[in-house]
């Protein structure tokens, strides 16, 4: 069983990677530095409130329809959105 310990172990030191270093590289680079500290921290906001009311929706959801289908539609069309909104973002800044 200590082996599967170590696997876990590994794979999510890769994994919270990428919520805890991608998003900060990803945003100095398309965005800039100049103001970096001041945007980020900006960012950062959205994904609390993103996170403080998503988790409590989605249980609401569930308790509402006795299944998680609306929750996935509605978070997928969100990432979808904000997908739209992040190209139109790097796209922009590889204008300048």
């Amino acid at each position: 069983w200590m082996w599967l310990a170590v696997v876990f172990s590994i794979l999510f030191g890769f994994s919270i990677a990428v919520r805890t270093v991608l998003p900060p590289l990803m945003t100095a680079r398309v965005l800039g530095q100049k103001h970096f500290a001041v945007i980020y921290g900006f960012l950062n906001i959205f994904t609390t409130l993103g996170t403080a009311v998503g988790v409590p929706l989605s249980g609401f959801i569930y308790d509402w329809t006795k299944s998680y289908s609306l929750a996935f539609a509605l978070y997928i069309g969100l990432c979808i959105i904000a997908a739209v909104l992040g190209y139109a973002v790097l796209v922009r800044s590889m204008k300048k």
